[in-house]
């Protein structure tokens, strides 16, 4: 079963006030086909369920090569199962919606 891990960076999640679009990493563990299909409909998934969100995605070796992290300062969100996806989408979605709403 596949699973992308979700992380958000930008100004959004940075307790900056003012933020054009909501920045969104799907990081998947292979470069299989399956991987990035199921990489794919996570994506589609946000993007039609998530107002002015840009989503870029990444393997892990990707990640590694061009130290994404480090680089974005992203934080932690999630993991979505192949199995429960939709759950597992909607409870991300429930926590960048939760970002602003808490400050």
């Amino acid at each position: 079963m596949e699973n992308v891990n979700i992380f958000g960076f930008g100004s959004f999640f940075n307790n900056n006030t003012k933020f054009n679009d909501i920045d969104i990493l799907l990081l998947h563990q292979s470069i299989s086909y399956e991987s990035c299909q199921f990489s794919l409909r996570c994506k589609k998934y946000l993007l039609a369920n998530l107002i002015n969100a840009h989503i870029t995605i990444l393997s892990l070796s990707e990640e590694h090569q061009l130290d994404f992290f480090n680089k974005s300062k992203a934080k932690y969100l999630g993991k979505i199962y192949e199995e429960s996806a939709e759950y597992d989408l909607n409870v991300i979605l429930n926590t960048i919606n939760g970002v602003k709403n808490l400050e």
